[in-house]
């Protein structure tokens, strides 16, 4: 076993001892929560917590641009969604809880750190128990704890952000409270730009599994990853009348910041093709003006 494979190896184990704390002490504090009527707020909090130190742990920089959301008061943070690793980012940035799909629930592991969290479930693929999903989502607003919201409703490429699912955004307008546009871009990975060649050591999407999307994110030294507080509506915002409202415009903020992997490497191509054309041309002595009037005669 290499060095590297042996370090990455620590940190699995570094991180599945901690998980393993982390699940006993939340559930230690919710059997404790009829007692306590302010437990959820530190459940939130050493949830915050657990996600700094594993920022850490897996050497993930993180840099911030624009006011923070408020941990104060109870606002919908909606974000684009690219790894697994953005709940860690998100959850370090402030504390928060995070809606997430019923199969998170039931996978191994997951599930365990989804409910230690303190995560609001959704089933994605029926409307049927959306009502009191959109109630437990207005319930936590109000209570005063922020709830992060990935809107497009599963994690993509890096491509592109994914048109946004609307009907949870009425949460937000049913509790009366502000919502924060939040766009999350992965730059760096081992001092290399990320792109399309090496995006799947950190995206998790398609039938990737966590496991083994976890090793190899604990092969790597250091993942760098920009994130943008977007500028928040208040509650008192005209576009927070209606959910198809409220959807477009955060939809169309984190587009607008977003770094698309498929046009960066577009440009990268046109501008080589564009720098070997005129090689070509000065290589045979031609002007590239020229030799297209010439082609064209």
């Amino acid at each position: 076993m290499s060095a590297r494979h042996a370090y990455a190896m620590m940190k699995l184990l570094v991180f599945a001892s901690s998980a393993f704390v982390f699940v006993l002490i939340q559930a230690t504090i919710e059997l404790l929560s009829p007692l306590w009527s302010s437990s959820v707020f530190l459940r939130v909090r050493l949830t915050h917590l657990f996600c700094r130190f594993y920022l850490r742990l897996f050497g993930i920089k993180k840099t911030e641009t624009g006011p923070t959301p408020r941990s104060q008061a109870g606002g919908l943070i909606v974000a684009n969604h690219l790894s697994f690793l953005d709940i860690l980012v998100l959850g370090a940035q402030t504390p928060c809880v995070f809606v997430t799909s019923i199969e998170i629930k039931k996978t191994l592991g997951l599930g365990w750190l989804a409910r230690a969290a303190g995560c609001r479930y959704v089933e994605r693929r029926s409307r049927k128990n959306l009502p009191h999903e959109r109630t437990e989502i207005v319930e936590t607003l109000r209570s005063g704890i922020p709830v992060v919201l990935f809107a497009e409703g599963t994690s993509s490429n890096g491509d592109e952000v994914l048109p946004f699912k609307q009907s949870l955004f009425q949460s937000a307008i049913d509790a009366q409270t502000w919502v924060a546009p939040v766009c999350i871009n992965y730059t760096r990975i081992n001092h290399q730009a990320v792109s399309a060649l090496n995006r799947d050591q950190i995206f998790y999407y398609g039938d990737q599994k966590f496991l083994t999307q976890l090793f190899k994110i604990a092969l790597l030294s250091e993942i760098h990853c920009e994130v943008l507080n977007l500028t928040p509506m208040g509650e008192n915002s005209a576009v927070l009348n209606t959910r198809q409202t409220l959807a477009d415009v955060t939809h169309r903020a984190i587009r607008a910041n977003f770094r698309s992997l498929r046009e960066e490497f577009s440009n990268r191509v046109g501008a080589r093709d564009r720098i070997a054309v005129t090689q070509i041309h000065e290589f045979a002595g031609k002007n590239p003006l020229e030799s297209q009037v010439t082609e064209q005669v």
